[in-house]
């Protein structure tokens, strides 16, 4: 989901970028944080899910509710697994203010996750329609990626088609 702050601002200034695909993420706009955008909707159901981090000023999530906040529609053994490799995010990740927006002059693609615990749905199809995106839905929780790599993966190669016509 933080990846989407990224290819925010990443899409601004390379010249190969021609379309954004964003699973469940952020999309910010310029001058925003992430928690700006998350106060705009209720928290999601795992908001409570965080707990300090082996790192300073680092927070993961607590591995005992790993599979019920994350990845609830992959196998609870994978999903274990992840929990016990997750990297920490930094606390300043939240308060990080978004540079300029690249969706504002690239097409750009959302799919949301319709039982996402991490990131709350409404504010998924909130940020998706502001930005413009093309939007898809899919019956997942926020682990689309690993629950479902062939929807995941068509809706890429469909955004990558169609954003170099």
């Amino acid at each position: 989901s933080y990846g989407g702050m990224v290819i925010t601002g990443v899409g601004t200034d390379a010249p190969n970028v021609t379309g954004l695909v964003y699973i469940a993420g952020t999309v910010p706009d310029e001058g925003e944080t992430l928690i700006e955008i998350n106060a705009r909707f209720p928290p999601a159901e795992s908001y409570q899910s965080g707990i300090p981090s082996y790192g300073g000023n680092t927070i993961c999530i607590n591995p005992d509710a790993f599979h019920w906040a994350f990845s609830d529609d992959i196998d609870p053994v994978r999903s274990r697994v992840l929990a016990a490799v997750q990297k920490p995010t930094n606390m300043d990740c939240f308060t990080e203010k978004s540079g300029p927006s690249a969706w504002q002059k690239l097409p750009s693609w959302y799919l949301v996750s319709e039982h996402d615990r991490m990131v709350n749905p409404d504010s998924q199809y909130w940020m998706a329609q502001r930005a413009g995106c093309t939007t898809s839905t899919i019956a997942s929780g926020h682990a689309s990626l690993i629950s479902h790599p062939r929807e995941v993966a068509h809706l890429i190669l469909t955004a990558a088609l169609e954003s170099t016509k």
